[in-house]
């Protein structure tokens, strides 16, 4: 948390993230299955989680964009 930078305010956001990804990563105990798919049987989707890690910055820009056309534009 002190390596990305994030404030104190959003530190138990950090532990909620983290057991939730603990939930997917595979165990000895067992036989390298993660705890989500020993209990449920589904193997888990984690694709929520490869985009962005716990604290990043996103960059966003309400202004119109070239690919966007007059049409679709919000003024």
């Amino acid at each position: 948390m002190q390596s990305k930078n994030a404030p104190k305010r959003v530190w138990d956001f950090c532990l909620k993230h983290s057991a939730k990804i603990m939930q997917f990563l595979p165990r000895p105990s067992l036989n390298g299955r993660t705890g989500y798919e020993h209990v449920t049987g589904k193997t888990p989707d984690i694709s929520e989680f490869i985009d962005f890690d716990f604290y990043d910055l996103v960059w966003y820009s309400p202004g119109a964009h070239m690919s966007i056309s007059e049409d679709n534009q919000e003024v």
